[in-house]
């Protein structure tokens, strides 16, 4: 593994995600959006100490790694591969905080032989320049020095108190699906069918974009209620879109005797739009305590 410390004001990430088939898309937790352009991987991690990092908030001095891991798409020159990482990093005014045009720089021309390439990894970090409360913007960009196959990775952090507990699991569920969802979920939950799909039922008056979670152990009704969720709808440049009217929210129990339940949350649509079918939708709940959550992005 190839891992470089980023340290001029900021210092790492890692997350493990499943990488879809999609050219753009989010992954849960984090919701780092990603653009493919020709390079591409077995899977994106997000870490802190080791630990799956479940969100994007994070105090000053706090250290985090992305790992892209067994990286593909790069061109092969004598045996070797010349992968770079470009990395910029803003303020919540979008002034710049840090650049480097490439974190492996000293590679440059030796290049990195088959297996130091099984994965890319950096670590970033943000100092006392940022406040809490403020949101940070990241744009770190996987590129190959001898083509002209790149992955674009933005990720907005928001900057957080000292006090306020990290979210952080040491093991997560993961599921996704060709057609179209990635979703993930920690604190004991365990996911066993995802639907998505299009409810017309009203059309042309109404059209919602709809995610069901059915049969899940490890959460109840109750956290449900008493948790929070956020919905989010991008087009397909991965610009997020406003919301015509609040998302619908239902959890109930799968059958009365037994602990699984159901989700399904409805983000409405404008059904005089064409490209309603090339929108993502993402979908995030977690408990009162942060502990357990529910990340499902989805695109038709």
């Amino acid at each position: 593994m190839v891992k470089r410390i980023f340290s001029l004001i900021i210092a790492t990430v890692v997350s493990s995600v499943s990488l879809l088939a999609q050219t753009n898309g989010i992954l849960p937790f984090t919701g780092i959006k990603y653009f493919k352009g020709g390079i591409w991987g077995k899977q994106i991690e997000v870490t802190l100490n080791g630990t799956t990092w479940t969100s994007n908030r994070l105090p000053v001095n706090t250290e985090f790694e992305i790992n892209l891991v067994q990286p593909w798409g790069l061109k092969q020159v004598g045996g070797k591969y010349f992968p770079g990482v470009k990395i910029l990093m803003l303020d919540a005014k979008k002034d710049t905080l840090a650049f480097t045009p490439n974190v492996f720089k000293e590679n440059e021309n030796t290049g990195m032989n088959e297996y130091s390439l099984k994965s890319l990894s950096i670590s970033l970090s943000f100092n006392e320049k940022v406040k809490p409360g403020d949101t940070c913007y990241q744009y770190i960009t996987f590129f190959d020095l001898k083509g002209h196959s790149k992955l674009l990775l933005e990720f907005p952090v928001v900057i957080t108190d000292p006090k306020e507990e990290l979210q952080l699991s040491k093991s997560t569920y993961t599921a996704s699906s060709t057609k179209g969802y990635n979703a993930s979920a920690c604190g004991g939950i365990e996911l066993k069918k995802i639907e998505a799909y299009m409810d017309s039922g009203y059309y042309p008056k109404s059209l919602y974009h709809s995610i069901r979670s059915a049969e899940m152990l490890g959460i109840t009704t109750d956290e449900v209620n008493q948790g929070k969720f956020q919905t989010w709808l991008y087009d397909e440049n991965m610009k997020e879109i406003p919301q015509i009217k609040a998302a619908k929210h239902y959890a109930a129990k799968t059958f009365k005797d037994r602990e699984e339940i159901n989700i399904l949350v409805q983000i409405a649509l404008d059904p005089t739009t064409p490209k309603n079918k090339e929108y993502t939708v993402r979908y995030r709940w977690e408990s009162k305590d942060g502990k357990k959550v529910l990340d499902i992005v989805n695109k038709f």
